[in-house]
């Protein structure tokens, strides 16, 4: 049973930001307003007794109010449906009959156990000057994955942010200094209304983004937007949503463009799953932990209880340590794992997912197999059947692996025992 002690039960109010999302019939792009992405240990400031600290809890508590700018075209005309649509994905509690949660606040709500709310206001739909086509300025070629976003994006933006600003629109219920930057900034998304048409010619599976996210500075006297990232599902802006809102990094290899080669399984990585990592739910003070160093024993945890999770952190190797929780294709994520079973975290806080492989891993999944680049079944969770030890001697292994301990025993070795349902049991020690 987890130990509740080591819950961070500390509340404040999360300083008030103006979101702002623009809804196009073909585009949906947001804006982030805080500043490059970190690691998520780079905001691990708060001590806890005998654990990894945890970012201050005024960052990942109270409410966020957004504003959603929805944009049609002169030829892709919205209709009513379009605005209700992100009515509902972005102003109201839903949760699907299966358990799912289905919107922007059911998400947040869902993933923080009620203390960070999420919702956003929606404009009326605005006309863009131009026909749809002229907005889909290709990158250049060759350019890197970053700077896939096109440019015809961000004049759409600016063009609608002026709109408003020309109509009078009062943005002051929206705008706040947050305790990332000095800067009056707010997040920013931006919706368009889908277009049948590809000006690309590559299909409907080929169009173009639907939203997006990045950073607006001063909306007057001035302002400028970037950092765009978009995406065209819930799981996108579930994803995009947590890099503006949560400043959560991407936990896939942004810079080097191998994806899901990091192995990780996430709603960081974007892939298979829009269930969040353990590590990034702990930082957030949004996990109970029980830490497992120096015990013995046999343990269980269930893998619906995804708030959950066990820890093994030895307080005189604080950069390095394991994280252990079990996963399911059930409830309340829309996840495809390969398989179901007991998944093992190693985190490292100097890492960065998002250049590796030349940057060690801050996240990484240990796959039970040893190949983090196999997603078969059988190679990725520990299961009472198949792969279901680790410790030092097996591959893979329970050794340190970073910084002055690197190559010596953790003394981490674990066995799945068996399980019941969605409930999973092992045993720490020989």
């Amino acid at each position: 049973m987890l130990d509740s002690r080591a819950r961070n039960t500390s509340s404040g109010k999360i300083a008030n930001r103006l979101c702002l999302l623009i809804c196009t019939a073909n585009l949906c792009l947001a804006t982030c307003v805080f500043g490059q992405v970190k690691t998520l240990s780079s905001l691990a400031t708060v001590e806890r007794d005998a654990l990894p600290p945890i970012a201050p809890p005024e960052l990942y508590s109270g409410e966020i109010k957004g504003l959603a700018i929805l944009v049609d075209f002169p030829d892709a005309p919205a209709n009513d449906d379009f605005k209700k649509k992100y009515d509902r994905l972005l102003k109201e509690e839903s949760i699907h009959k299966s358990g799912i949660a289905e919107t922007v606040p059911s998400y947040f709500n869902l993933i923080s156990d009620g203390k960070f709310k999420v919702t956003f206001d929606t404009t009326s739909i605005i006309r863009a000057e131009n026909p749809y086509r002229h907005y889909w300025k290709s990158r250049k070629e060759g350019a890197k994955k970053g700077k896939m976003v096109s440019t015809g994006r961000h004049e759409l933006l600016v063009e609608a942010l002026e709109k408003l600003e020309a109509s009078g629109f009062d943005f002051g219920p929206y705008f706040s200094d947050p305790p990332h930057t000095k800067e009056m900034v707010w997040p920013l998304l931006l919706v368009q209304h889908h277009h049948d048409e590809d000006p690309r010619g590559l299909g409907v599976s080929g169009t173009t983004l639907r939203w997006g996210l990045g950073k607006v500075y001063r909306l007057t006297g001035g302002g400028r937007v970037d950092r765009f990232c978009g995406g065209h599902t819930k799981r996108h802006l579930f994803h995009e949503g947590a890099h503006l809102i949560l400043n959560w990094p991407d936990q896939y290899a942004v810079r080097s463009n191998l994806g899901e080669a990091t192995g990780v399984i996430s709603l960081m990585c974007g892939h298979r799953s829009n269930a969040p990592d353990p590590y990034s739910l702990y930082v957030s003070g949004w996990l109970d932990v029980e830490n497992l160093f120096g015990q013995e024993g046999e343990f269980s945890i269930d893998a619906t209880e995804f708030r959950k999770a066990y820890i093994y952190y030895d307080p005189d190797n604080p950069e390095e340590f394991f994280f252990i929780n079990a996963v399911s294709n059930g409830l309340p994520f829309e996840s495809k794992y390969p398989e179901e079973g007991l998944a093992i975290w190693r985190v490292y806080r100097k890492g960065e997912n998002a250049r590796y492989p030349d940057h060690p891993l801050e996240v990484e999944l240990i796959h039970s197999g040893g190949d983090n680049r196999d997603f078969s079944k059988g190679a990725v969770f520990f299961r009472p059947e198949g792969c279901n030890e680790f410790s030092s001697d097996t591959t893979p292994d329970s050794r340190w692996r970073f910084g002055r301990l690197e190559g010596t025993n953790s003394g981490l070795s674990l066995t799945v025992a068996g399980r019941k349902g969605s409930l999973y049991r092992f045993r720490l020690g020989r």
